[in-house]
């Protein structure tokens, strides 16, 4: 809170020292005008490193929270117990055997648990240009 505070009035005084210089009149050719649209990208830059870098945060976050488990409902096994299990185990606790499902297991799931298909991710193009800064 000290910080946001701190930043809100460093901003406030270099508003009021932009005014003071560019505002009053001694901006190009006696107007104000070119100050204030100085002060507006200024703020605008501002603006666009802090959505960078709450995406940074957000995105380093959220990159430790994917699954860490297979398997399907009740049936599922943690990464690190099928990689100390034997196969036939994790066969077994899955369902499954070295043949792969037959048809109607397979279409069973199919209609249980839907597609072996990761939902398509829509980049938003405004994020998709800010991620370069």
């Amino acid at each position: 809170m000290r910080l946001l505070q701190t930043s809100f009035n460093y901003l406030r005084d270099q508003w009021q020292v932009w005014w003071k210089h560019w505002g009053s009149g001694m901006g190009v050719n006696g107007s104000g005008w070119f100050g204030v649209f100085l002060m507006v990208a200024g703020v605008l830059a501002v603006i666009i490193g802090v959505a960078a870098l709450v995406r940074w945060v957000f995105l380093r976050n959220n990159r430790n929270k994917r699954s860490k488990g297979i398997g399907l409902g009740k049936t599922s096994i943690s990464t690190e117990d099928a990689r100390d299990a034997e196969i036939a185990d994790v066969m077994r606790q899955l369902s499954s055997s070295s043949k792969g499902l037959s048809s109607s297991e397979a279409q069973k799931r199919l209609q249980q648990y839907g597609p072996n298909a990761l939902p398509e991710k829509k980049i938003n193009p405004l994020l998709e240009f800010l991620s370069y800064f």
